[in-house]
């Protein structure tokens, strides 16, 4: 398949942007300074200006420093179940495909189970089952 510019263009694009947010999540000490404690409480609910970008919240924290760490787990969440996604998804297509008819079969009504169902109900049983955690809601 051969890629016209426009195309190029947009995967370059693509790769810029994920490339700086996982820069900033990455270097987010350099960024914002370190993770605010309890004890780093400015002023609450102050606009935004020179010192605090997006201004503080109810608690008096500093909201952009609060929006860069939390792209940490963001991202950590969204590569990590995008990379047992594939691994499942992997692994089922070829044990499907070494195995065929009955296999396949088996493996394909299983998957159709899953794609016909409530997907959110599904994710709170889930989540009550397993407990509350970052593992979880990477499964989940």
């Amino acid at each position: 398949m051969k890629l016209d510019q426009s195309m190029r263009l947009r995967i370059l694009a693509g790769l810029v942007i994920v490339v700086f947010f996982l820069a900033l999540a990455i270097f987010a000490p350099l960024f914002v300074g370190r993770y605010p404690t309890p004890l780093d409480r400015d002023s609450f609910q102050l606009p935004p200006s020179d010192r605090h970008p997006l201004g503080t919240d109810r608690s008096g924290f500093d909201i952009l420093t609060i929006l860069v760490y939390g792209s940490r787990v963001s991202l950590l969440v969204g590569f990590a179940s995008s990379a047992v996604a594939m691994l499942l998804g992997t692994s089922m297509g070829l044990v499907s495909g070494y195995y065929g008819r009955q296999v396949d079969q088996l493996l394909s009504r299983v998957t159709d189970f899953f794609l016909v169902i409530p997907w959110l109900p599904f994710v709170i049983i889930i989540a009550a089952i397993l407990g509350r955690g970052l593992s979880t809601t990477i499964i989940a």
